[in-house]
């Protein structure tokens, strides 16, 4: 592997003093070195911006901007990725750490690919480790339908190619960046999975990959609506207008999970016209049927793997 691949670092801080020193070293250390590092802080009113400083004055690869209001993750990462100038973007959370050769693992790797993404260690605060994968077997997703449904992309993990930026600026608010840019990857072109850990991924209170699965069951019920509406909006999108027939129905279905009633019996139906449709019918059946039941959860975890 040679450097002259350029590979730039998106990341977003706000109030991330705490872990933020850590995360930067790891990303300095890269076995293959980033060549820049943009970072935008989102109003942050503890000593983040202070450190960021610091580590701007002693590494000129670090580009800092700091936004007048606060934007909040989505707005400031798509803006963090618009000023990225490398042949590849790879996104940065502030509290995380990333192991020395991830960036080198990713390049040799993603080949032709829009998109690439790993799997994750879960650590706790003190980066002893919870968990030894991320994926919890969700990981076996390709296609641009499976993207539609759901979303198997950490931002953490992935980084993706300059042509990817070009055809998904600009980004719409109403999305998640990372799900957003799986969407576009997966629909013109290719994404691919990597099972090695390239980070650890920390678990504290200002996260909630550790919250139990009551809690986790009900915020995937309530973000159907999310989920639901934002796929209303991509069909305005100029990108996806050959398959605006598709995203209605899948937004559809995930608006029938949120108010427990069938948007269109048609669109339904049509469900059984895509792969894996009738897991997903079946699915649909038991949680509007179900509501909170426990059978419904047990669905829930089935649809995980």
């Amino acid at each position: 592997m040679n450097n002259t691949q350029h590979i730039s670092i998106a990341i977003a801080t706000y109030n991330g003093d705490k872990y933020l020193a850590k995360q930067l070293d790891s990303i300095l250390q890269q076995t293959y070195p980033a060549s820049e590092i943009i970072i935008i802080d989102d109003c942050s009113y503890d000593n983040t911006w202070n450190i960021l400083q610091k580590y701007a004055n002693q590494y000129p690869q670090i580009k800092l901007h700091q936004n007048e209001a606060n934007l909040g993750a989505c707005l400031s990462f798509a803006k963090a990725i618009s000023l990225c100038n490398g042949d590849y973007i790879a996104l940065a959370d502030q509290d995380d750490v990333w192991l020395p050769n991830k960036l080198a693992t990713l390049l040799n790797n993603i080949g032709d690919s829009l998109l690439i993404h790993s799997d994750a260690f879960i650590v706790d605060e003190n980066l002893n480790i919870l968990a030894n994968t991320f994926s919890k077997g969700v990981m076996n997703q390709t296609n641009f339908i499976d993207y539609l449904f759901a979303n198997n992309v950490t931002g953490c993990t992935c980084m993706f190619t300059r042509e990817l930026i070009s055809k998904s600026f600009p980004m719409p608010e109403f999305y998640m960046h990372d799900h957003y840019l799986a969407i576009v990857a997966s629909y013109l072109g290719t994404i691919k999975y990597h099972p090695q850990p390239l980070i650890y991924y920390r678990q504290h209170t200002g996260n909630q990959i550790g919250e139990n699965s009551q809690v986790n069951f009900d915020k995937f019920i309530r973000a159907r609506t999310v989920v639901g509406d934002s796929l209303k909006n991509l069909v305005i999108h100029s990108t996806f207008t050959k398959s605006s027939q598709q995203i209605n129905l899948i937004a559809d279905y995930h608006l029938s999970i949120a108010t427990g009633h069938w948007q269109s019996k048609q669109n339904i139906l049509n469900l059984l016209r895509l792969k894996k449709g009738v897991k997903y019918l079946v699915s649909l059946y038991i949680l509007t049927g179900f509501g909170n039941s426990t059978l419904a959860k047990k669905l829930y975890n089935w649809l995980k793997k």
